[in-house]
């Protein structure tokens, strides 16, 4: 029995006893009875007590159950977000880096951690602002435009139960998509005014036909205008190199018996050069004129573009090497367009050969991609570094009645014809073709052609075919060479058996894992190394490192990581040697 029943027992058998006193003890027996009474009030607060506990630690169970699947819906939202979500301590370090939108600029989740927000951000002084305004508690956001993409970022205090300020979240947003709707919704009101412009236009059809005939008869005399001067070109620029061929062989025959071997091999080899670049002028000369008048059969088909564009790198590398200029790759890999491949080929190797003409010792060229805003296009840049172009020869660089040509940054010659040939075989594939150039900062070449996406949604890592081994030896093995002398080699030797035992193996380890925050510290435990031992190259180093590290270039830090242990053994050669 429970304690309730048993109560309720002692009291039967207390009445029972009470009836057989016939009244006698009364008072004893209410006292008992309030006694009883008493027990139960007490054994029902007890019960209630118990049950209460119960209630209670279901309710905590559950809340807890709850609180876990509240955890684990924010981690699936946050993990699979198509956004940037950042968690920043209050000293602006990046403690968490998490979203989809990492996979844009093929970063890993939090492979970012430990690098200073005000570092990532140091040439936007507005957006800082917004993020110490966050960190002071006020609520901010910005418009920030990476790469080829347009974020909104909003970023928002951490209070902790007090109040006090933790650090801040920062949620980006990808509204590229957004501001491309935005402009197409423009450009359909602009098609809308044009529209509506052609009708009133329409109610003038006549003098529009009459306007008609007059341009026909303008495109006429423009035509017959460039065959006189298709006729001047062939006539001025063919006298100069069967001139100089005429008198190379005039001085053979003059002279042959009395030149020396060297001698007559400098005029053979004179004579060589001037009909190669005869050849050459013969060839553009007929290409040329065919495209202009239209006799070139285009043969339109799907090339992928990334093929092609390596093919045509890989031909003219060694021009490259020779000035120890690096092409890059970065063309999308799963695009194809839709051109000749034989007028394709010409373009890109008079573009490409242009940008290493004109781009000086040590420079960089690349071959790109952008998605054009017209469904089914894609513009291709050949960009480079170089000497770039005066403006008033840009405006009329494809117009062949202003013929330029120049000297590349080696004195290379040019026929003044590789541009208009172009011109001619992208317009005749549907295509376009301009420029951009600032002088003395370096050139850009744009095609759009039709293009198609390929079913292997994926992009190309950047292929270089560059020589920055060979550049990045030269630039920092030579710094030493002057300034290494035989009271500095025991200086020399000490750092380089601290690095070997300690940085080379860190050196590979950061290759496999490639956290950006832990290569920066790499880098400055480096520099501090070198500056105690006196070592410039191994400074100079960890300074590029840094400077990689800043702009978040995965890519090139990889190539500079595989370079440091060549660095090291140069040096071992170079203390050998002395």
């Amino acid at each position: 029995m429970n304690s309730e029943q048993i109560l309720k027992e002692i009291k039967n058998r207390i009445f029972e006893i009470e009836s057989k006193q016939n009244g006698n003890f009364r008072e004893e027996y209410d006292q008992i009875y309030d006694l009883i009474e008493q027990l139960e009030e007490s054994n029902n607060l007890t019960n209630r007590n118990q049950t209460s506990v119960i209630f209670s630690s279901d309710k905590l169970q559950k809340a807890e159950e709850a609180l876990r699947a509240s955890e684990e819906r924010l981690r699936l939202v946050v993990t699979n977000a198509n956004a940037l979500i950042f968690i920043i301590d209050k000293n602006g370090i990046i403690t968490l880096s998490e979203g989809k939108a990492l996979n844009l600029f093929k970063f890993l989740p939090n492979q970012i951690v430990g690098i200073s927000i005000f570092d990532i951000y140091d040439d936007k002084p507005e957006v800082q602002e917004d993020i110490r305004k966050a960190l002071s508690g006020t609520t901010t956001s910005s418009i920030l435009e990476i790469q080829d993409y347009i974020f909104e970022t909003v970023f928002s205090p951490i209070k902790d139960l007090n109040g006090n300020i933790e650090g801040i979240v920062a949620i980006a947003i990808n509204i590229t998509e957004r501001v491309k709707l935005e402009r197409e919704k423009e450009n359909l009101i602009e098609d809308l005014k044009l529209s509506s412009k052609k009708i009133f236009n329409d109610a003038n059809r006549l003098m529009k036909l009459n306007d008609n005939l007059i341009t026909s008869e303008e495109k006429l005399k423009k035509m017959n205008d460039e065959k006189d001067k298709f006729i001047s070109i062939i006539s001025h620029d063919l006298r100069s190199p069967f001139g100089g061929i005429l008198g190379i062989t005039d001085n053979l025959i003059c002279y042959f018996d009395k030149f020396s071997q060297n001698e007559l091999k400098s005029n053979l080899e004179l004579l060589n050069t001037t009909c190669h670049s005869l050849f050459e002028l013969l060839e553009n000369l007929l290409l040329w004129a065919r495209a202009n008048r239209g006799k070139m059969t285009v043969n339109k088909e799907k090339i992928p573009l990334f093929k092609i564009v390596k093919a045509n790198i890989e031909l003219l590398i060694n021009n490259a090497i020779s000035k120890r200029i690096s092409i890059n790759n970065t063309v999308q890999k799963n695009i194809s367009v839709f051109a000749d491949e034989n007028m394709l080929n010409t373009v890109l190797r008079n573009l490409i050969s242009n940008a290493i003409k004109f781009t000086n010792v040590g420079g960089e060229i690349s071959v790109s991609t952008h998605q054009a805003l017209e469904d089914n296009r894609i513009e291709i840049y050949i960009s480079d570094n170089g000497i770039g172009i005066p403006p008033n020869v840009v405006e009329n660089l494809f117009n062949l009645n202003r013929k330029y040509t120049s000297l590349g940054t080696n004195k290379e010659k040019g026929t003044g014809l590789g541009l208009l040939i172009c011109k001619e075989m992208i317009e005749q594939q549907d295509g376009r073709i301009w420029v951009e150039s600032k002088e003395g900062e370096g050139t850009c070449f744009k095609i759009e052609l039709g293009a198609v996406k390929n079913n292997n949604d994926f992009f190309e890592e950047s292929t270089d075919i560059n020589v920055i081994s060979e550049q990045l030896h030269n630039e920092l093995f030579s710094l030493d060479k002057e300034l290494i002398k035989d009271n500095n080699l025991e200086n020399l030797s000490l750092l380089i058996n601290e690095i070997e035992e300690q940085y080379i193996p860190e050196c590979m380890e950061l290759s496999e894992t490639q956290i950006l925050g832990d290569i920066g510290i790499f880098a400055s435990n480096l520099k501090n190394i070198s500056i105690k031992y006196n070592c410039m190259n191994v400074n100079k180093y960890a300074e590029i490192m840094l400077e990689k590290v800043k702009m978040m270039d995965i890519i090139q830090l990889n190539k500079y990581l595989e370079y440091f242990p060549i660095l090291i053994n140069q040096l071992k050669e170079f203390i050998k040697n002395k």
